[in-house]
């Protein structure tokens, strides 16, 4: 009896060029073992029509393990391995091996718009909604092919919704990262509205551990300049992409009221002819490109800047430290940057072109309003 079979994962891009996993995928790979065992008894039951029911131990003295974990780019191991008993079907490590080659060719029929449920049919598709779904836009899951050695089935975002799309499943889940302010808590039903920055609203429960926080944003609620709040879980969108509901509330923070992102998320929403009739829209690409970089680049301890659109449609950051005036305009389109900075005690100036798709560039940024910093607090 073949008691053991294995699948292999390489994990890329993004967090996973550490060398390590995030303990949030470790859910995924919760996911993937479920769905390995479903897949193996629908495969099982297809072969035996005339069965109901799986035999024993078919599930129950298989264990799915993650068995390995190897240095450089990451790549997992899970190994499916019945217990060394008699209980074990003889054939049921087939069945497992032929669902790790359903789930894998499935993935791979996906990326080359193949037909998706000649390999797994829409009710065991909806695993999808729960395996991948803490991939991020630069990361994905690589499966080696089996049957084809130069080939690779690459999960990633993209390729994940268009399998659970082809799933039964009316609503699809996925991480949100929600910035907005608190208008209404009800503390007897345990859920709590926020408002986003576009004015809509939507329902959220309330989570123990955050109810402070949220209670206090809620108090700020009618200021002129109510506390705003960053809510990271799962939602709900229909297959149009429209949030429906939030299903938990993982994270819960509360904003500077200078945060960028939330800043940038606002200027996102300006129509053509913003100021006065004039005033191009910003791109909303190049929006979420700069949103990414500066939450990535732009140290956490260093004072936050004013962001302004531009005419022309773009954005201009500016910090007032000491005598130092510092600004950076910066283009969307191009990437690029003019970095300017004016002492007023003396009127020395700075001035340095920039292109923001260079780590060394935002580098430089940050060592000059830390050195600034350190100076205005001496002085």
């Amino acid at each position: 009896m073949r008691n053991k079979t294995q699948l292999r994962l390489h994990l890329t891009g993004g967090r996973f060029e550490t060398q390590g996993i995030p303990l949030a995928f470790f859910n995924d790979l919760s996911v993937l073992g479920e769905m390995i065992i479903e897949v193996a008894k629908y495969e099982f039951l297809k072969d035996h029509p005339n069965r109901q029911r799986i035999p024993k131990g078919f599930t129950d003295e298989v264990m799915v393990n993650l068995s390995n974990l190897e240095k450089g780019s990451v790549i997992s191991a899970i190994s499916i391995e019945a217990r060394d008993n008699l209980l074990v079907p003889p054939l049921a490590m087939d069945y497992y091996k032929k669902a790790i080659d359903s789930i894998v060719d499935a993935i791979y029929a996906a990326n080359e718009d193949e037909r998706i449920t000649n390999y797994l049919p829409p009710e065991l598709l909806i695993y999808f909604d729960r395996f991948g779904r803490t991939l991020r836009e630069d990361e994905a899951i690589e499966f080696p092919m089996q049957k084809e050695q130069n080939k690779v089935a690459k999960l990633t975002m993209e390729i994940r919704k268009k399998l659970i799309l082809n799933s039964r499943a009316k609503e699809i889940t996925d991480e949100i990262q929600l910035r907005g302010t608190v208008p209404e808590v009800d503390q007897e039903a345990n859920t709590f509205h926020i408002q986003l920055l576009d004015g809509s609203k939507i329902k959220a429960p309330i989570e123990d551990q955050y109810f402070d926080t949220i209670k206090s944003a809620f108090n700020s609620y009618r200021e002129p300049t109510p506390d705003r709040i960053l809510i990271q879980g799962i939602g709900r969108f229909n297959r149009q992409g429209k949030l429906l509901g939030i299903d938990s509330v993982e994270h819960v923070i509360l904003l500077d009221s200078l945060d960028v992102p939330t800043r940038l998320e606002e200027l996102s929403l300006l129509k053509d002819g913003w100021f006065d009739g004039e005033g191009k829209a910003l791109d909303k690409n190049g929006i979420k490109w700069f949103t990414d970089l500066f939450t990535r680049f732009y140290p956490d301890e260093l004072p936050l800047p004013y962001v302004f659109p531009t005419i022309e449609g773009d954005i201009r950051l500016e910090w007032s430290i000491g005598p130092y005036e510092a600004s950076l305009e910066l283009n969307l389109n191009s990437h690029e940057g003019y970095w300017h900075v004016l002492n007023i005690e003396n009127d020395q100036v700075e001035e340095r072109e920039l292109f923001l798709d260079k780590e060394k560039d935002w580098k430089f940024i940050s060592e000059r309003i830390e050195s600034m910093s350190k100076e205005g607090t001496h002085s």
